[in-house]
Order: C-alpha cells, then sequence, then structure tokens
C-alpha cells in the first residue's frame, strides 16, 4: 500500500521519487555510486551501521556546519535528513553530504576546503581517508560513492545495508552528470 502511495505521490509531484531497488552507477575507474532510499524508513538503523563500522563520520547540512556522528550527535543528523529520517515537519533538506572516514586518520575538526580535497582525492582514486560520500536530494534518492573494491569496513557495512552490487540495476556512471561525485566539492559552500 505505502509503494502505491509512493507512486501516486511521484507521479502527481509530491512527495520523494524513490526507487526501492539500488541502482549501481558503475565506471572503469574511481569510486560507483548506489542510489537507493538510504535513510527513509530504516534511517536509525543505517546509523547505527554507521556508528558501528569502523569509521569516523562527518555531515554537513544547510542548517548545521560540518559535524562529528556520534551516540549524542544520531538526533542531530536524523533531524537533518528529513521526514522519514526523524523531522517532524516533514521537510526533507536537500544538501546534505555524509563523509565516512579512515578512524585512524581522521581530524577532530573538518572544513569545506579539507573535505573538497578529500572528495577530488577519492574521486581520483588516489587514495586518502575518506572511504565513503553519502549526497542527499530532495527529489531524489540517496546516492552513496564507494571505492570499486572498498575495504572490509566498508564491505561489511553496504552488507548491513543490503547493498549488493550483484542484484542492483547497473547503470553508466556518466549518467549522474550534476549528482556525480566529481561536482560534490563544488557544492560545499560556506555557510
Amino acid at each position: 500500500m505505502a509503494s502505491s502511495i509512493e507512486w501516486i505521490l511521484s507521479k502527481l509531484g509530491g512527495g520523494r521519487a524513490v526507487k526501492t531497488t539500488p541502482v549501481c552507477y558503475l565506471r572503469e575507474n574511481g569510486p560507483i555510486a548506489y542510489e537507493l532510499p538510504l535513510f527513509d524508513g530504516a534511517a536509525r538503523e543505517h546509523v547505527e551501521a554507521m556508528l558501528a563500522a569502523d569509521l569516523a563520520w562527518h555531515w554537513k547540512s544547510p542548517p548545521r556546519d560540518w559535524t562529528q556522528l556520534t551516540r549524542w550527535s544520531v538526533a542531530a543528523l536524523l533531524t537533518d535528513l528529513g521526514p522519514a529520517a526523524g523531522a517532524s515537519d516533514g521537510v526533507v533538506i536537500p544538501g546534505a553530504v555524509i563523509l565516512g572516514i579512515d578512524a585512524t586518520d581522521a581530524p577532530g575538526d573538518i572544513s569545506d576546503d579539507i573535505a573538497a580535497s578529500w572528495i577530488r582525492t577519492f574521486a581520483s582514486a588516489r587514495g586518502g581517508p575518506l572511504h565513503v560520500v553519502i549526497t542527499r536530494a530532495a527529489d531524489t534518492n540517496d546516492l552513496v560513492f564507494v571505492a570499486q573494491h572498498p575495504p572490509d569496513s566498508v564491505r561489511t557495512l553496504l552488507h548491513g545495508w543490503a547493498i549488493d552490487r550483484d542484484r542492483a540495476e547497473r547503470r553508466a556512471y556518466v549518467r549522474l552528470r550534476d549528482a556525480a561525485l566529481e561536482r560534490v566539492p563544488d557544492k560545499l559552500k560556506p555557510r
């Protein structure tokens, strides 16, 4: 019933246009992307899986500068992610960016410049501390960017989120256009 209502709302222009089967955007070199409604419905469980992973997490959203994800900041992240994630006003806040960083390399605080540098390095497949980038838009699913051959901690996280490349619908990475990882640093603006 709920999926029928979501379909009707998407056709009428209301609600988020969500697709429940993950889409994997593949390319020859560099990180790949998974598109899915990650923080709709099971948002708290997915955030708990993030905390259990051997990664340090930071996020930025329009109402909040870079914030480290801890047990004490979970409610703030869920609020920033929108209605299904826990916001009470029914508004999905576009523009949230979440970074998963190697826990041993993560600094206490990050800035737009540091995040942009990490994302550019990650997008070019040159290594670095960044292992996951998640972007959220108001009218589409979430995008989860990971290396083509991620470390075990990321593979475990993807498995916990029920993301499986072999079961995902496959598309060419170039179809992401403005939503591609390479565009994310340009969207990081000082508050």
